[in-house]
Parts: structure tokens; sequence; C-alpha cells
């Protein structure tokens, strides 16, 4: 097997089985002296048998170098990007897209402002609390005037400010 006698009767020559198609690969066929060796295409390899090819699934390992999902196919594999991901021009890592950032910063904004506000309404419900604990104190021994002042001039809460500032006329 693998050899054929030549037409002298007295030499061997090689038979190319993957050309006679006495072979049993399924994808490629490399001869050999006096055999044959099956193999494979990018994205497959052979079986346990050794003749037969099958999708190697490139997504197991190291997800396919994949930054964030790797779906396997056929004898391939393509990346994916989360939502608000784009490719960068490797077609394997994702970035944040610009409208996304730009997103994520305005809510952080939106959280800080709100987190100042209620920090400024609290010291001024206790200061209002503080005072009226005092009762008799003077105009002037009231440092919830000044404060609100200030406070209002750095987070510009006037409609907050005045409300307090109410609250202290009343109370006197």
């Amino acid at each position: 097997p693998g050899y054929e006698l030549d037409g002298d009767g007295s030499s061997c020559n090689d038979i190319d089985e993957c050309t006679a198609d006495s072979h049993n690969c399924t994808s490629v066929c490399s001869n050999t002296d006096g055999s044959y060796m099956c193999g494979c295409t990018p994205g497959y390899e052979l079986n346990s048998i050794g003749n037969t090819c099958q999708d190697v699934d490139e997504c197991a390992m190291i997800n396919g170098g994949c930054d964030h999902v790797c779906n396997n196919t056929d004898g391939s594999f393509k990346c994916l990007c989360n939502d608000g991901y784009q490719f960068q021009e490797d077609g394997v890592t994702c970035t944040g897209s610009e409208n996304n950032s730009g997103l994520i910063s305005g809510v952080v904004v939106t959280i800080l402002i709100f987190a100042v506000v209620i920090i400024v309404v609290i010291v001024s419900l206790l200061l209002v609390l503080n005072f009226k604990r005092r009762k008799g104190a003077t105009e002037s021994d009231s440092h919830i005037g000044p404060l609100c002042k200030s406070a209002c001039m750095t987070v510009n809460l006037n409609s907050v400010c005045n409300m307090i500032q109410q609250t202290q006329v009343t109370l006197e």
C-alpha cells in the first residue's frame, strides 16, 4: 500500500493517494512518501481518528481575544461589543462611544449637584431647629443669615435660602 510497481518491474513508485481519491480525508489531503496525511483549513482541527475536521471553538480559548463578547461561528468567530460600545480598528477591542460617555458624565454631575442640595437643606434645617431651641436669641446672634448667604452664593439655592430666612423672621 502507498506504492506501485514501476514498469520495469524492479522499482516502486509512490502512489499519490490525494489525487487518486484513495484517501479518507474530509478536508485537506497531503501526499507523503508511501502514504498521506489529513489536515484541516484554518478554524478547524482533526478529530481523534485523524481524518475528519471539526470546528475549533476559538471563544473557549481566552474569549477568542475579544474584549467583550465572542461568538463562535463555523470555522471562525466574531467579536461583538456590548451596547454603547464600538470596535477599535483591531476588531477585538471595544471602547465607550462619545455619546455614552457624555451621558454618564452628565448623570454624575446631576447626582453631585443633587447631593450638594440635600446637604445644604439638611444643614439649614438643623440651624433652624437649633435657632428654635435658643428662643430669645437676637438677630445678631443668628448664624442662619450669613450661612445661608454663603451657601446660596456657592450653590445658587436662593429659593431654599429665602424659605429659611422667612422661617427665621417668623420665629422671631
